[in-house]
């Protein structure tokens, strides 16, 4: 089974593949694509090295990854119109994993030692898992942003998602006997170069420039390998000055598209587009191997080159504007479970190099005060080594909130928001009562598959209606199910349960947040973990939502007749 989709069009019945696994079946693959660019809409992606003569790279990114195809298109006969609804975020995986700063840092210098008017692009490949499917991270970013060009692959051997803002190439033709146009983006520092390759596929004389692009005519009867011969790689992934060549010299890493072309050859018109972010997996892995690159030229500094590299790979991995949130409990000057809070989102910033340095003289700073109870219900849901887990109210957290107005009389809800830049906002919030809670059931069930679950972010629509329902005092919380049926969190609080005599909690891994309190109480072996029906739960005579800010709260679970959205 084929799944493309290209710009605004799903692709339908395949009839034709034309791969190429080697360099020996590039010209076979080329001249089976100039026999059928005209008989449907072939549609595919060709490598970045694929034309140019770069050298046989023995190092692959990971030995348990085949080699990407230098060419793969497909033949299909027909297509649709593809509505992409909007989806909320499905990816977010932990950059520090896969973005090496050092490794950039050391082939900077190398390339500038070499040749001090360098100017040449270099790449970086991450290794990224997930357990999101790659049509949900595809339609999140296709729906979730402005991307003129966007691209989803998937066969039997390869899974490509290509987003990009540029065009490589646009070609149309109004009518039999009619010349074809070509359209290429060609930025100012670009035109030069660019004009020059067009003019060995142009008729002479046809190259003409404008607001930002070049075109021309078709040469007549010139095949499709001449296009990419005079054309590619293009000017962003070989550099202004740098060829394929000077860069393998210093790039371990293949690049796979990243850099290479995803696009449609159809009657009457041809469009591709530059791969400038892409994502790559073979099916079944986890892992997605994603492209990115930075500029090397000896007026840009190394800070701001690696912001360029990073900037590509943040904007597909986290949203635009997300921020982290942690609540917390705030009593007589106190907080409970300071430090791991901190450090939670300590850990989330640097996950997804933010700025975090604020966290580490905090942590440093934090004075402990007082062993007190643990808030919420006592008993084996708060134990006593969880009892000096108090600590003083930070000065620069206490001058913050005297700035933002009066503190809530009693405890309260401290709510800390960090955002990409190093900024911090605090705000304390009256803590809800609730005479007999009660725990409401949501008939959406959550996507176990999303890493977005997670982290805790600001930015939460899945729970947006459940927290309607706890505001207007209905219930103190509302539980969710995942796709499988398991029992997957509350919309504010983790869950636990008794089952024959013991404390049990799902595993994160069905959608459970992971609140502090719930990791301090399966640390301490105070509750285990299990996966959980649904219909087991209704069995069940006691459960709690167990949150780091309300403690343990015992609630009743409402009954499924009653189930709402």
């Amino acid at each position: 089974m084929v799944t493309l989709i290209f710009g605004d069009y799903v692709y339908e019945t395949p009839i034709f593949m034309v791969k190429a696994l080697t360099r020996k079946e590039l010209p076979e693959a080329f001249e089976q694509m100039e026999k059928l660019r005209r008989s449907g809409y072939l549609a595919g992606f060709v490598r970045w090295d694929a034309v140019s003569p770069v050298p046989e790279q023995p190092v692959q990114p990971d030995p348990r990854f085949e080699q990407t195809p230098y060419v793969n298109f497909v033949l299909f006969r027909h297509r649709r119109p593809v509505d992409l609804k909007r989806r909320p975020p499905c990816f977010c995986p932990e950059l520090v994993k896969g973005l090496d700063r050092a490794w950039f840092a050391r082939k900077r210098s190398a390339v500038l030692e070499a040749d001090p008017g360098a100017d040449l692009v270099l790449s970086e490949e991450l290794q990224l898992e997930t357990a999101c499917e790659g049509r949900l991270i595809y339609e999140g970013f296709a729906a979730g942003g402005d991307v003129p060009y966007r691209g989803f692959f998937k066969d039997a051997f390869e899974e490509v998602i290509c987003l990009s803002g540029r065009r490589f190439l646009e070609a149309t033709k109004e009518g039999a006997g009619k010349p074809e146009i070509i359209r290429i983006d060609a930025p100012e520092a670009d035109r030069d170069y660019l004009a020059q390759a067009l003019a060995g596929i142009a008729e002479p004389g046809s190259v003409q420039a404008g607001d930002g692009e070049l075109s021309c005519r078709w040469r007549q009867g010139l095949p499709v390998k001449a296009v990419f011969d005079a054309l590619f790689p293009a000017v962003q992934a070989k550099g202004r000055t740098g060829t394929p060549e000077q860069i393998f010299g210093h790039e371990l890493r293949a690049r796979g598209i990243y850099g290479g072309v995803f696009g449609v050859f159809s009657v009457g018109r041809t469009e591709l587009a530059l791969v400038e972010r892409s994502l790559e997996k073979r099916p079944g892995d986890q892992r997605y191997r994603l492209g990115a690159g930075a500029r090397v030229h000896a007026a840009i500094a190394e800070d701001e080159a690696w912001a360029e590299l990073c900037a590509p790979v943040r904007w597909l991995t986290l949203p635009e504007g997300t921020v982290f949130q942690e609540a917390m409990r705030l009593e007589d000057g106190a907080v409970f479970m300071l430090e791991a809070h901190v450090k939670r989102i300590q850990r989330q910033l640097a996950l997804h190099g933010m700025e975090d340095s604020w966290t580490a003289s905090l942590l440093e700073g934090i004075e402990p005060c007082e062993a007190r109870a643990c808030p919420g219900l006592q008993g084996p849901l708060a134990p006593e080594a969880l009892a000096s887990q108090w600590a003083r109210l930070p000065d620069a957290w206490s001058n913050l909130l005297a700035s933002g107005g009066t503190l809530p009389e009693g405890p309260c809800e401290l709510v800390l928001t960090a955002d990409a830049g190093g900024g911090i906002a605090l705000e304390a919030r009256p803590l809800s009562t609730v005479d007999k809670p009660q725990l409401g059931l949501s008939r959406k069930a959550l996507d176990e598959r999303s890493d977005y679950l997670v982290f805790a972010t600001a930015y939460h629509p899945w729970f947006d209606k459940a927290f309607e329902r706890i505001q207007a005092g209905e219930c103190f919380d509302v539980l969710f199910v995942n796709r499988l049926g398991l029992v997957a969190s509350g919309a504010r609080s983790a869950l636990v349960f008794e089952q024959d005599g013991r404390y049990v909690t799902p595993p994160l891994k069905t959608g459970m947040k992971n609140d502090v309190l719930r990791q301090a109480l399966v640390d301490l072996k105070a509750v285990e973990e299990r996966e959980i029906p649904l219909q087991e739960v209704m069995q069940m005579q006691r459960a709690w939502c167990v949150s780091a800010v309300y403690g343990a709260v015992e609630t009743a679970i409402e009954k499924p007749r009653r189930s709402r959205g």
